[in-house]
Order: structure tokens, then C-alpha cells, then sequence
């Protein structure tokens, strides 16, 4: 019978391969954070923020009876808004692994 290991909610044959994860998780949470400090990832952040904010005006401004307009505003500020919380959702990922970590030893 194998032995399975659980980090994250998901099981792994072996610790050396929840070591490889979490190793890459870390890393991509450095690599997240040197991106929101960048000029392009400041960039990105602030396109994500005019956008979600230009739809959530043409939102109000829509004729309430105008479904086809109200839904693809709608998809806008999810698409845009998504990508943001895939970013932070990373950051936080590295986080919570860092805890475990220093509560772990």
C-alpha cells in the first residue's frame, strides 16, 4: 500500500516531491512580488484597475433593460479581476508555506 502525503489539500507520492512544490512556490512568490514591483507589473496593475473601473462605469451608465451590455461588462471585470487574483493567490500560496514553515522548526 503507498504512503501518500498531503500538502494543500493535495496528496503527493513522496516528501521529496512536496519539497519540489513547495520549493517552486516560493519561488513563484518571489518572482510574483519582484513583478508587482517592476515597471510592467506596475504597468499591468494599473491597466487591471482602469479597466475593471471603465466597465464598472459603463455598468452604471448601461440601460438597466440592456442585459447584453450589463453581462459583458460583467466579464470584463471578472477577466481583468482574475488575472490580479491569479497573481495574489500566488503571493499568498508562498505565504502560507512560509508560516508553515517557521511554525514547523
Amino acid at each position: 500500500m503507498n504512503q501518500f502525503y498531503e500538502l494543500d489539500e493535495t496528496l503527493y507520492d513522496s516528501i521529496e516531491e512536496i519539497d519540489r512544490v513547495t520549493g517552486q512556490k516560493l519561488q513563484l512568490k518571489k518572482e510574483v512580488e519582484k513583478f508587482f514591483d517592476s515597471q510592467i507589473g506596475k504597468y499591468i496593475l494599473t491597466r487591471i484597475e482602469a479597466e475593471s473601473n471603465a466597465a464598472i462605469q459603463g455598468m452604471i451608465n448601461a440601460d438597466p433593460t440592456d442585459s447584453k451590455s450589463i453581462t459583458q461588462f460583467q466579464n470584463e471585470i471578472r477577466t481583468v479581476n482574475s488575472i490580479k487574483n491569479w497573481l495574489i493567490d500566488a503571493i499568498e500560496e508562498g505565504l502560507v508555506i512560509e508560516e508553515n514553515l517557521k511554525n514547523t522548526f
